[in-house]
């Protein structure tokens, strides 16, 4: 089983939680644009081993989230996966919090 992530950094000690977050990130991430097809969605999702993808303006401006769930949740699924857009199952509703690239995860958390 998957341990939440602020669980497995609280298992691994204060010295974890004080480690800036951005050496803490193992890998970027992944953003695509709201009027991609959920095929492709489920495609990077699948690849990358996460759960979730941030939809991103043109502009690069967060818009919102796309979880397992609101795949799961919200399509149709007599519908065809590339006439779906993310938008349209997506999450819009999201509580953000900004860190500096030097804070600590704790202080992130």
């Amino acid at each position: 089983p998957r341990r939440a992530p602020w669980a497995m950094l609280r298992a691994l000690g204060a010295a974890a939680l004080r480690r800036p977050a951005l050496r803490t990130a193992t890998s970027p991430v992944a953003t695509l644009r709201p009027e991609e097809p959920i095929a492709h969605a489920i495609a990077v999702m699948s690849e990358r081993g996460v759960g979730s993808i941030l939809v991103a303006a043109h502009s690069g401006a967060i818009q919102g989230i796309l979880t397992e769930r609101d795949v799961l949740e919200k399509l149709d699924f007599n519908a065809s996966l590339h006439s779906v857009s993310i938008e349209s199952l997506m999450t819009r509703e999201m509580a953000m919090q900004r860190a500096q690239p030097d804070s600590s995860m704790q202080r992130a958390q």
